[in-house]
């Protein structure tokens, strides 16, 4: 028999759970990873200790900043005290070269403080009912609330209002 290793990550809320199993008789443990708070998250480090790590965010929810007083002296130095740093293009698209160094634990939320789906290397971000292609600039499915919604729109069924309504056209 060969020994199997796999692991799981379970969502509850803003709480990330990773369960684990190892070995051929599968014994299975269930831990806390992460969960978040309005002034950053809390993340689980190799010590056995949970740290805070702090984070600036812009004003559209972007996380600019990840730092942590991580020898609790209680200023922040640059050099080792500072996590990641992310800079975006204005449709969210990450800057890359000179902001990937990442201190600690790789943190998958970002631009408007969604969370980022690295899954077949497609790089879209999560943001609930759809998901968006900051690279495209572009949602890549469609509002499920889409069809709701009709009448709101100023172009409908071949109907198109110009100028304010002076000129109207039926196709």
């Amino acid at each position: 028999m060969q020994a199997v290793n796999s692991s799981q990550t379970k969502y509850a809320g803003g709480f990330i759970y990773e369960s684990s199993s190892t070995g051929i008789t599968g014994s299975t443990g269930l831990a806390l990873k992460f969960f978040s708070s309005p002034e950053g998250y809390i993340d689980f480090n190799n010590h056995a200790v949970f740290d805070f790590i702090y984070q600036y965010k812009d004003h559209l929810g972007s996380i600019r900043l990840s730092y942590s007083d991580s020898d609790k002296n209680g200023s922040i130095n640059a050099n080792t005290d500072i996590i990641e740093e992310k800079n975006y293009y204005p449709f969210g698209l990450e800057h890359k070269g000179y902001n990937n160094v990442v201190n600690g634990t790789d943190h998958l939320y970002g631009f408007g403080g969604k969370e980022e789906n690295t899954e077949l290397g497609l790089e879209w971000l999560d943001f609930g009912a759809r998901n968006y292609d900051a690279a495209l600039g572009r949602w890549m499915n469609l509002d499920p609330l889409a069809e709701m919604m009709e009448g709101t729109h100023l172009i409908i069924m071949g109907l198109a209002i110009r100028c304010f309504g002076l000129i109207q056209m039926v196709c």
